[in-house]
């Protein structure tokens, strides 16, 4: 269940607590409200996160619909109906509170409440115990490229945005979310910022001589899963292998351990596992050039990866390793391997937009951001 199931809950339960209803109560957010039965002479409410739905609407838009429970309890003394009737009462104010209340700090709106039970019959029957479950909705619609920075989103690069390329050759690329930028102080190995390239978006183009850049400070940053996508172009055949982004180890010597994403030559996609500095892994599908602008999308989960090309799956392996031994030094480029404290691998390329998550995304997600890079730059 994502994080912003967890926001809505403990937003509804401060809600709860900040307003004087006809009862006294506390609410609470918990995954496993279980009560004994004599803890119950007390007003329970209890919220819990329930369900999260997702959707593609269109080739831009995605929506997310949540469910939370809001659970009120209390041990009667006997059946009386005007015992029961307050807290039936409360129900009813509790569904009214919540119509059409969102919450400023969370981008979701409310669209819905349903109350079932409006008592559970069996809890009255066989405990003289009070139920009533009201479930709120609330659903967050959004554009994938208008998402608010995550904490598991560690690089975005959008070439077209021309507020985060510093000169051009470019000097300095920033990232759309966090801080970890791209940036090259040599000025024979900036790459070039071409401008309205392709559908009238401008570009970064690698010469695969000597251009690349370098991320930010990524010491001790350690990714397991991933989800990375890449909008490219390799302008012409080529027999250099090159790098597209490496994330790994800051070695000096020859060997290193991290993910490298490469295309080593100009009929493979490959992504390199290097493991422990000694032992790497190869993933490869088999690409044929043909001089267009594709989106490649690299997902690993556990021991599993897969690579897409313009969402069509071209590689699927179930023993990838599930850990990879990034040591404490690290470092990540765009253009280039760092190996025997030099950079090699450089590859003569365009690339548009590179987004790289620190988990494994969901399909209905990865299908939808490639939806949105396709659009924009195929």
């Amino acid at each position: 269940m994502g994080s912003k199931a967890i926001e809505i809950a403990e937003a509804i339960k401060d809600e709860l607590n900040a307003t004087a209803f006809s009862l006294p109560f506390t609410a609470v957010r918990d995954y496993l409200p279980r009560y004994r039965l004599e803890d119950m002479t007390e007003l329970k409410v209890t919220i819990v996160p329930k369900s999260m739905t997702s959707s593609v609407l269109s080739r831009k838009h995605d929506q997310d619909d949540y469910l939370v429970d809001i659970a009120v309890q209390k041990k009667l003394e006997d059946e009386d109906n005007a015992k029961t009737d307050p807290y039936a009462s409360l129900v009813d104010e509790i569904r009214d509170h919540f119509r059409n209340i969102d919450f400023p700090s969370i981008p979701a709106v409310w669209f819905g409440v349903a109350n079932e039970p409006i008592y559970a019959v069996e809890h009255l029957d066989q405990f003289r115990q009070f139920t009533s479950i009201i479930t709120l909705s609330y659903r967050a619609m959004y554009d994938p490229y208008s998402m608010p920075p995550k904490a598991d989103f560690e690089l975005w690069f959008d070439s077209s945005d021309v507020s985060t390329v510093t000169d051009d050759p470019i000097s300095q690329w920033d990232t759309k979310v966090g801080s970890n930028n791209a940036s090259q102080s040599i000025i024979d190995s900036r790459p070039d910022y071409v401008l309205a390239y392709q559908n009238n978006k401008n570009v970064v183009q690698y010469d695969g001589t000597d251009d690349y850049l370098l991320i930010g400070d990524i010491a001790g940053l350690e990714v397991d899963d991933f989800t990375a996508f890449f909008a490219i172009k390799r302008p012409f055949p080529s027999t250099h292998y090159g790098t597209v982004l490496a994330i790994q180890a800051n070695m000096v010597c020859g060997d290193y351990s991290g993910i490298r994403f490469t295309f080593p030559s100009p009929t493979l996609c490959r992504v390199v596992f290097s493991i422990d500095d000694d032992t790497e892994k190869n993933v490869d599908s088999t690409v044929i050039y043909d001089g267009n602008w594709h989106v490649f999308t690299i997902r690993k989960s556990g021991t599993n990866v897969i690579i897409r090309r313009d969402k069509i799956e071209i590689a699927n392996i179930s023993d990838a390793p599930a850990t990879i031994n990034y040591n404490t030094e690290g470092l990540s480029s765009m253009g280039a391997t760092k190996a025997g404290g030099s950079f090699i691998g450089f590859i003569p390329y365009l690339i548009g937009e590179l987004l790289f998550y620190t988990e494994a995304r969901s399909n209905v997600i990865i299908e939808s951001i490639e939806s949105s890079l396709i659009s924009r730059w195929l």
